[in-house]
């Protein structure tokens, strides 16, 4: 099995995870504290407080073991500096998206059409959730 692979299998486990409106979901709390422990950034005091699709895919690369020792990421745009860069994404590969000036989005591709890619990634509409995206708004795919 290879990396795309173990990525998407480990994270579709996890689709319907959501925000609670009332405080913390805990598995995305422990998603957030990871990912913060790993840097030395302060944690919020509830999710709604925090972009956390970086830290989602953070955790799905440790989890999966690909990344045993690396440092978290916290910020999607910072993963065009990861792994390899790719036109020709398979199921599972990383999309980096643009979300206004300096912002970013990221998941893991599913498929496309010819104007929308479909991702699989925390933090859309507050869940772990498959949605489909704008295929302008792509900055970068990448092969870990």
């Amino acid at each position: 099995m290879n990396n795309s692979e173990k990525l998407l299998l480990c994270a579709i486990k996890y689709l319907g995870i959501k925000e609670s409106l009332t405080g913390w979901d805990e598995t995305v709390k422990k998603w957030i504290y990871a990912s913060c422990d790993s840097i030395g950034l302060e944690k919020p005091d509830d999710d709604s407080k925090f972009a956390w699709c970086a830290c989602f895919v953070s955790n799905m690369l440790h989890e999966s073991g690909i990344w045993t020792n690396e440092k978290h990421i916290v910020s999607a745009r910072k993963f065009l500096d990861v792994g390899n860069n790719i036109s020709n994404p398979e199921m599972g590969d990383i999309v980096i998206l643009e979300r206004g000036k300096g912002f970013g989005h990221i998941g893991f591709y599913i498929n496309e059409t010819e104007s929308k890619v479909k991702l699989l990634s925390g933090n859309s509409n507050d869940s772990v959730s498959i949605s489909d995206y704008d295929k302008k708004r792509i900055l970068g795919i990448r092969k870990i």
